[in-house]
C-alpha cells in the first residue's frame, strides 16, 4: 500500500507514484499488517545514475565516517570510500551519510581497492 505520505525518490531525488514503472527495480521501506505492507518509503534504481567506464558499484554499511561534507571517508560494505565536491549526493545531501546507515555507492575503482564516490545514496530507515 503506497500512501499520500510515502517518500518515493531515485538517485535524481524525489519522485511521484506516476514515475514508477513496471518492471522497474525498487526497495520498499515500510511496516506489515497481516499480509498488506504499507509503504513509508520508496527508492527507485530510476536508470539516471551513471556508471563510469572504469566504474563499480558498493553497498553496505557506513563505518569509520572521518572528515567534512563534502570531503567524506568511510567505508561502506568494508570497501573504503572517498567523496569529494563532485560527488553527488542523494535527496538528503552529505548529512545523511552516517555510521551505521545503509549506503549505496556508484563511483570509479581506484588502484589502492578504495571507491571514488561519483554517487552516494543513504537508505532511509537501515540504521
Amino acid at each position: 500500500m503506497v500512501l499520500s505520505t510515502t517518500r518515493i525518490r531515485g538517485w535524481s531525488g524525489a519522485l511521484t507514484f506516476a514515475n514508477l514503472k513496471v518492471g522497474e527495480n525498487v526497495r520498499v521501506i515500510g511496516t506489515t499488517s497481516g499480509t498488506v505492507l504499507t509503504a513509508t518509503e520508496i527508492l527507485v534504481d530510476d536508470g539516471t545514475r551513471q556508471t563510469p567506464a572504469n566504474g563499480t558499484r558498493v553497498s553496505g554499511a557506513v563505518s569509520g565516517l572521518s572528515g567534512t561534507c563534502p570531503a567524506l571517508s568511510f567505508k561502506a560494505g568494508g570497501t573504503a570510500v572517498t567523496t569529494s565536491q563532485a560527488t553527488k549526493f542523494g535527496e538528503g545531501g552529505c548529512a545523511e551519510v552516517a555510521n551505521g546507515v545503509n549506503a549505496r555507492v556508484n563511483g570509479v575503482a581506484q588502484t589502492d581497492g578504495s571507491i571514488q564516490a561519483t554517487h552516494v545514496f543513504v537508505d532511509k530507515g537501515d540504521k
